[in-house]
């Protein structure tokens, strides 16, 4: 097995008597062994947007990108904003209730053109699930 990353993603909704699902993919995608370190951790999220924690990811070179998966693990009430920020400031455009997923999602490397990863809660010290591997951009 060379380095992959493999995504099992299906969607089912239902309302009002009627469901709709779509079909389950699974998408192996095989980096020829570009992905290098990967991460799984759970970052104490605060109410104001903060970094997600990228640890010793190479995300300097514009070659290089990474998969990024969030997961809010409250219980509760605690909803988790994502969003990215760069030089024109910080733009929210994803929201994670408690036990929901946010990706995972292909992005950028990081340089001074490409956005930062971002999250908040709607409590403090609310526990979020990241996973994150090297990939090319």
């Amino acid at each position: 097995m060379a380095s992959e990353i493999t995504i099992v993603s299906n969607l089912t909704h239902t309302a009002f008597g009627s469901t709709v699902t779509s079909a389950t993919t699974t998408d192996v995608v095989d980096d020829n062994s570009s992905i290098k370190r990967h991460r799984l951790f759970v970052q104490s999220v605060g109410t104001s947007l903060e970094a997600v924690e990228m640890g010793d990811i190479n995300l300097g070179a514009t070659s290089k990108g990474y998969m990024a998966r969030l997961r809010n693990l409250a219980t509760a009430t605690a909803q988790v904003t994502v969003a990215v920020s760069h030089s024109s400031g910080d733009v929210e455009f994803a929201k994670m209730l408690p036990g929901e997923t946010w990706g995972p999602v292909r992005m950028l490397g990081l340089t001074a053109s490409h956005p930062v990863l971002k999250v908040k809660a709607s409590v403090a010290d609310t526990s979020v699930e990241v996973i994150l591997c090297e990939t090319e951009a």
